[in-house]
C-alpha cells in the first residue's frame, strides 16, 4: 500500500510536472510513490525513468474524472492524496476517507464561489509562494502553508560549453540569445517577449529562443511573422535537457502576467549567471530578490529598452548578481525533506476524517 499517490492534470512538462519529478527524485521517504497522469502526458517517460509507477485516467477536468479517481484509490488505498491541480482527485479521495493535500503550483485565483467545496475537500493547501499563500488566505482557503520551491544549479558555462549548446539546439553561434522557458500559454507572456524584439529594429537586436511546449504555439509563430521578427525566434519545444538552454541564452526573461509563485525557471537562469529580466509579480518579485531586473507586467516598450542595455559589462554585473541569488535559494533536497516531514505527519498523525458531504452530491 503507498503511503503517498500524486496526481497532476499537465499533458505537458510545465513547472508542476517538473516539480513532481524533483520532489520524487530527491525524497527519501516517497520515492517511487505512484502519480496518476492525465493520457498522453508528457511527464510519464521523465516519471518512468525514476522507476514512478504511471496510472492513466482522461482528467478532462470535470466531475466525471472523479469516478476513475475513485476506482484508483480504492484499488490503492494510500495513506494520503496528493493533487496537483485535479480537484476531482480530492473529491475520490474524501469520499474514500483519505486525507488529502493540495499543491498550488500558480497564483490565479479560487472563484469565490468553489471556496466552500475546495475548503470541504482539502485538508491542507501548500502555496510554492508567501504570496499565493496569502492570496489564498484571503480569498477564504483554510489550512494553508508555504513551501517554496526548489531548484537543480546549473552552472555557468564556459566558452566551449556555450558553443556547444549552441550547435546541439541548432542555435546561431554569433549574436546575443534571450530566453524564455516556459509552457506556451497566454498566462505566460511569450508575446510581450516578441513585442519587445519588434520594437528594438533590425540592429544589434537580440534572438529570442523560447523553451516549452503549449497550445499558444502556432497562435506565437504567426504573431512573430505579423511583427516581422519571425526569423530571431526559436521555438525549441520540450527538451528533457534544460541545462543546454540556460547554457546556450545569454540572457534570460520572465514575461508572466501573474501565475508565478517560486519560478523555477528564474531560479535556473540565474544559477546559470544569466542576466535576468522578469515581469513586477509578487511571485517574480520576490524569487528575484536582488538577482536582475523588474520590469511592468506586459510592458513590451520597458523590456525593449532593457534588452538594449546589454552590453558586455551590464551583462557581467547582471550575473553576479544572478549567481549571488540563485545561492540564497533552496534546492531541491531542501524542498524534498520539507514535503517528506509534511507528508508523514498528514500520512501517520493527521485523523482521517471522511467524507464531509454525501457521496450522493458528486
Amino acid at each position: 500500500m503507498p503511503t503517498v499517490f500524486h496526481a497532476i492534470t499537465d499533458k505537458n512538462v510545465g513547472g508542476a510536472g517538473a516539480f513532481l519529478c524533483a520532489l520524487l527524485s530527491h525524497s527519501e521517504e516517497n520515492r517511487g510513490s505512484p502519480v496518476l497522469l492525465p493520457e498522453g502526458s508528457l511527464l510519464s517517460s521523465r516519471l518512468g525513468a525514476l522507476g514512478t509507477p504511471c496510472y492513466f485516467a482522461p482528467l478532462g477536468g470535470g466531475m466525471r474524472d472523479v469516478f476513475p479517481c475513485t476506482r484508483l484509490l480504492k484499488r490503492h488505498r494510500p495513506a494520503l492524496a496528493v493533487s496537483h491541480a485535479s480537484f476531482a482527485f480530492r473529491v475520490a479521495a474524501k469520499r474514500l476517507g483519505i486525507p488529502t493535500v493540495s499543491v498550488k503550483h500558480c497564483d490565479l485565483p479560487i472563484p469565490r464561489a468553489h471556496v466552500p467545496l475546495y475548503n470541504a475537500v482539502t485538508d491542507l493547501t501548500v502555496a510554492t509562494s508567501r504570496a499565493a499563500a496569502k492570496h489564498l488566505r484571503e480569498a477564504g482557503i483554510k489550512r494553508v502553508t508555504c513551501i517554496e520551491n526548489g531548484y537543480t544549479p546549473i552552472g555557468v558555462p564556459s566558452d566551449e560549453e556555450r558553443r556547444l549548446a549552441r550547435r546541439a539546439l541548432g542555435l546561431p553561434q554569433e549574436g546575443l540569445l534571450v530566453g524564455l522557458s516556459g509552457r506556451l500559454a497566454p498566462v505566460k507572456g511569450h508575446a510581450c517577449a516578441i513585442r519587445a524584439l519588434a520594437r528594438l529594429g533590425e540592429d544589434a537586436a537580440p534572438s529570442l529562443v523560447f523553451l516549452g511546449e503549449g497550445e499558444e504555439r502556432a497562435r506565437l509563430a504567426a504573431f512573430a511573422r505579423a511583427c516581422g521578427v519571425a526569423g530571431r525566434v526559436y521555438f525549441l519545444g520540450f527538451r528533457e535537457d534544460v541545462k543546454s538552454f540556460y547554457h546556450a541564452i545569454d540572457a534570460h526573461l520572465s514575461c508572466s502576467l501573474g501565475s508565478e509563485t517560486s519560478s523555477l525557471a528564474l531560479a535556473e537562469g540565474m544559477s546559470a549567471g544569466c542576466p535576468t529580466f522578469a515581469s513586477d509579480t509578487e511571485g517574480n518579485r520576490a524569487r528575484l530578490g536582488g538577482g536582475g531586473v523588474l520590469f511592468p507586467v506586459g510592458a513590451d516598450e520597458a523590456l525593449a529598452s532593457l534588452l538594449g542595455t546589454l552590453t558586455p559589462k551590464r551583462c557581467a554585473h547582471l550575473s553576479h548578481l544572478a549567481l549571488a541569488r540563485a545561492g540564497e535559494l533552496p534546492t531541491w533536497g531542501e524542498v524534498a525533506r520539507a514535503y517528506d516531514a509534511l507528508f508523514a505527519f498528514f500520512s501517520r498523525i493527521f485523523p482521517r476524517k471522511g467524507c464531509f458531504f454525501p457521496s450522493d452530491m458528486v
